[in-house]
Formats: C-alpha cells, structure tokens, sequence
C-alpha cells in the first residue's frame, strides 16, 4: 500500500528550458533515514487525468540532509512528454507534492564484508540526470569522514549539458564543498557525437554546504 506525505517546493532552479533542481521539504517533521543512490516517489494530482500520477526520482542530496530532498529532473519531451515531469516543470516555489519514503537497491556500502572500512577508489558511470546518486555518494561520503575517492565518467547527448552538470558552478547540486580538491577534465568524443567528462573527487577537506 502506498503511504502519500506531504511536502511542498521549497526552491526551483532553472539550468535550462527543459533541466531543474527541485527541493523538497517535508510538511511535517524531517526528511527519513535513507541511504545515498536510492530515489523517493513523487506525486501530483494531474488535472486532464483525475488522478494522482507517481514517479521516482534520484534523490541529489546525502542522507545526512535532514530539511529536504534535492532532485535534478529532465523534462523528456519526445517520444512523449512524461505526464508527472510535464506537471512538475509547470509548478512553482511553495506549490504542494506528495511522496512516498525513499527505497532503491543502488546503495554503496561503507564497510567491507569483515567490517573494516571500505577505502577503494569507485569508478562511477553515468549520463545526463543519471548524475544524481552519484552526488549523493560523494556529499555522504564527506559528511561520514571517509577517505575514498570517486571517479565519475558523465556522459551528455549535448556538450551544453555536460558542462552544466559537471562544473560545480553551473549547478547547485553538486558538492561544492569538494570544488577545491575537485579536477575536471571534459572531453569530446568524435564517434557518434557523443561528448563526455570526468570527475576525480576526494571527499576529505572543504567547508560544509547548507540548504535551504
């Protein structure tokens, strides 16, 4: 059965027409305990339907975020335009969501089998919104103190999109408190047009980062 709880949009940030960042703050109490890559259900009542539509959605934020879920939609326009990310793009700060508690098996975990502390490097892949969890992983890994360093192979249909999704200062999802130990390096791919990036980050040092 599925548990609603209601929320409202506490901040919208525009990257482009059809790329934003959403953050979501719960009506009551805080955010629940959840584990960095897994992705909380949204739901809006969509008016040419009747009904309440669901979707999930990557949650961008480390669990250690108590005040609010960040997420980072694309709005798919073609084949067709997805019927809950069409209504959320058309909504506005202080508007009212529903969600369900975050769930998701794309987790990682801080120890090893024998319980010592999982220190190896981890070589994460991904394209377009796809970089959600991974900033989720690196945001928590910081806030638990860990020594691990991630490398991110980001991959965008367009050059525009990578490089607002890999430069800490195009988009507020990423871990700005990593910037100064933070090397991008972008590249582009002459084979099918395909044009990708990647990010070595190590997670110790840097300032904390709030959200509102």
């Amino acid at each position: 059965m599925v548990v609603d709880n209601k929320g409202i949009i506490s901040y919208i940030r525009v990257l482009k027409e059809d790329l934003m960042i959403f953050r979501i703050k719960p009506s009551e109490g805080n955010v629940p305990d959840f584990k960095a890559g897994q992705f909380v259900t949204i739901g809006l009542h969509v008016p040419s339907e009747g009904k309440i539509v669901r979707r999930a959605y990557s949650i961008a934020s480390p669990p250690e975020q108590k005040n609010v879920f960040e997420l980072v939609v694309r709005w798919v326009k073609k084949p067709v335009p997805g019927r809950l990310t069409t209504e959320l793009f058309n909504r506005r700060e202080l508007d009212e969501v529903l969600w369900v508690k975050p769930t998701g098996a794309f987790t990682i975990d801080d120890k090893k089998h024998d319980g010592t502390p999982d220190n190896r490097r981890m070589v994460l892949i991904g394209g377009g919104t796809g970089l959600a969890p991974f900033i989720s992983y690196a945001l928590h890994l910081k806030a638990t103190n860990s020594k691990r360093e991630i490398v991110i192979l980001h991959g965008a249909s367009e050059g525009n999109d990578l490089a607002r999704q890999t430069r800490s200062d195009e988009c507020s999802a990423l871990p700005k408190i990593l910037s100064a130990r933070m090397k991008a390096e972008l590249f582009r791919g002459v084979e099918r047009g395909i044009q990708g990036g990647s990010i070595l980050v190590s997670v110790d040092g840097g300032s904390d980062r709030g959200f509102v």
